[in-house]
């Protein structure tokens, strides 16, 4: 999780181009196995097994090492020996800028120590206390009105772009005046003991490859409807939160497409960019 909010800093700070850091995101993947293929190559599960765990995962907001483990699949022991070999985010991202020779180790490191003194970050996706304080810290939302539901939220959403779509993104700032239309956007309410409309927004072209990604299909054999599919399974995961935490009951509205909407920051409005590798995906979120 580190490497998505250092990156934007890295761009923020003229470090690095948007290019240079689309171009080390992509390849930091050759740095970092991803752990449900360690867990078929350590000969510890089956793909079946993987698969199911997977599936879970839409169920429950657990992280797989953790859902493996519930499930009797991987011992404790088993699922730390596999964390212990795969590499950390963040040393991906270092190994694919250095590599790529657009950043020096050591000034890698020094920016890195800057930055976690600087906000006081952890960005440990592992802990969701810590995620979303990370991001409470990035978006400045300390006494901001909904704060809690905003940094919940986005904090679950990042775990399930993580998760579904890939972690090839770094977090972003909202410029309202360049990001306030969007080509395609999903809508859908919350109601409740919290009232909200949630939306993902983006480029046609974004919106395409985003589809794509979650729903594990081909571009031309995916549509909006497949990130209407993706909104509605974060809305169900984070509906399942607010009951396990509060025993309150939230209900999902139908899921609405629109084109050419206006989308603008308020008290009551929150804005999340998330800048993959194949363009910007915003998270909105409004308390109704």
């Amino acid at each position: 999780m580190l490497a998505q909010l250092f990156g934007y800093y890295l761009l923020d700070k003229n470090i690095i181009s948007t290019e240079q850091l689309n171009e080390a995101l992509v390849n930091k993947n050759i740095y970092k196995a991803r752990l449900g293929s360690l867990f078929t190559e350590s000969g510890y599960m089956t793909p079946e097994q993987v698969e199911y765990v997977h599936d879970e995962q839409k169920r429950f907001d657990r992280n797989i090492g953790d859902i493996a483990v519930f499930l009797g699949f991987l011992t404790r022991a088993q699922m730390e020996e596999l964390l212990d070999r795969q590499n950390s985010g963040d040393t991906a991202l270092a190994e694919a800028l250095v590599n790529k020779g657009y950043i020096t180790r050591a000034e890698y490191d020094n920016l890195l120590k800057a930055y976690k003194q600087e906000l006081g970050l952890t960005s440990e996706i592992h802990d969701k206390n810590n995620l979303k304080r990370d991001i409470m810290a990035i978006y400045n939302l300390d006494g901001m009105e909904n704060a809690d539901i905003y940094a919940d939220y986005t904090a679950l959403f990042v775990r399930n772009s993580i998760r579904f779509v890939g972690d090839d993104f770094a977090f972003a700032g909202f410029n309202p005046e360049k990001d306030t239309e969007q080509e395609c956007m999903v809508i859908q309410d919350i109601s409740g003991a919290q009232n909200l409309r949630t939306a993902i927004c983006g480029s046609q072209k974004a919106f395409s490859s985003f589809a794509s990604r979650c729903a594990g299909k081909d571009l031309f054999d995916c549509t909006n409807r497949d990130v209407g599919d993706f909104l509605n399974l974060q809305n169900g995961l984070y509906a399942s939160n607010i009951f396990a935490s509060t025993s309150s009951k939230l209900s999902l509205g139908n899921i609405d497409y629109v084109q050419g909407e206006f989308i603008s920051t308020g008290n009551s409005k929150f804005i999340v960019p998330l800048s993959f590798t194949f363009g910007k995906i915003y998270i909105y979120i409004s308390v109704m």
